[in-house]
């Protein structure tokens, strides 16, 4: 029996793909399908970022008490309203390392997924959202570089989606910077390839 937490943002919770739920829902359809006992958690909430993640995922880990934690955050923080970013990238990164802490005393197979690009066509702002946010491309490599080398010094798995999506990955894309199904069938690939190889499930 394998238990599975994933905690994140609207990317994790399956925002635009309300006939299958996400890439999260077709993980658990997978892994359920390999034992009936096994669990997967679906934690993301539409909006958090690391600060908010981490007024919370202590708690969260406490009652699953899983075996595997996958964490995606980072593209809410690096987005900007009225000029200013969400969560500047020196908070960024030691929030990366509060959270890694915290988790580390829950399990010993953690999991990064990087930060997804978007198509600044429609990302600036993103219109969907009441408040003119705007998500640039820039400012997520950079985020995605912090979680990178936050997972090379704790030794911690991370899934770099940017390098293994197709190059005309925007075809993936919703309105912009959420994923339609078939990019969370995509994602879902990635992951479920990733955990297989590594042995980590």
């Amino acid at each position: 029996m394998i238990k599975i937490a994933i905690f994140g943002d609207s990317f994790v919770y399956g925002r635009i793909d309300p006939e299958n739920g996400g890439w999260v829902s077709r993980l658990k359809s997978y892994f359920e399908k390999l034992e009936k006992f096994n669990g997967v958690f679906n934690l993301g909430i539409p909006g958090n970022t690391s600060k908010t993640l981490l007024k919370r995922i202590k708690n969260e880990c406490e009652v699953r008490r899983t075996d595997i934690i996958i964490i995606e955050v980072g593209t809410n923080d690096a987005s900007y309203v009225n000029n200013k970013q969400k969560v500047s990238p020196e908070e960024f990164e030691l929030n990366l390392q509060k959270i890694i802490d915290i988790v580390n005393s829950f399990s010993s197979k953690i999991v990064f997924v990087g930060i997804p690009l978007v198509d600044e066509t429609k990302s600036m702002p993103l219109k969907t959202i009441e408040e003119p946010t705007f998500f640039e491309n820039s400012k997520l490599e950079e985020y995605n570089e912090i979680i990178k080398k936050a997972c090379i010094k704790n030794k911690i798995f991370f899934i770099d989606l940017v390098s293994k999506l197709e190059k005309d990955y925007f075809k993936y894309l919703s309105e912009g910077v959420h994923f339609n199904s078939k990019g969370h069938q995509k994602i879902f690939e990635i992951v479920e390839d990733f955990l297989n190889k590594n042995k980590i499930i």
